[in-house]
């Protein structure tokens, strides 16, 4: 399986920030993150939702991955 990364910035409140939304949003494209969230884990903000977008994220790689790997095997299968 192909890894996955995300990138998250936790801060603590809104004025201590040191990335803005659109810094974070351009490292993740530099880097070819999957994910680009901004949590707290103070309060709690977006923590539930990054975990639910990271499920839903591994679970499309997943059906994508395993849809390539029965075409492999059909096509194997064929050839032979």
């Amino acid at each position: 399986m192909k890894i996955s990364k995300f990138f998250i910035i936790d801060f603590f409140h809104f004025y201590m920030r040191k990335v803005t939304y659109e810094q974070g949003k351009e490292i993740k494209e530099k880097n070819k993150f999957d994910l680009f969230m901004e949590t707290s884990a103070k309060n709690g903000l977006n923590v539930k939702e990054l975990f639910f977008e990271a499920g839903k994220l591994l679970y499309k790689k997943t059906l994508e991955e395993n849809k390539v790997n029965k075409v492999r095997k059909n096509k194997f299968a064929y050839n032979t």
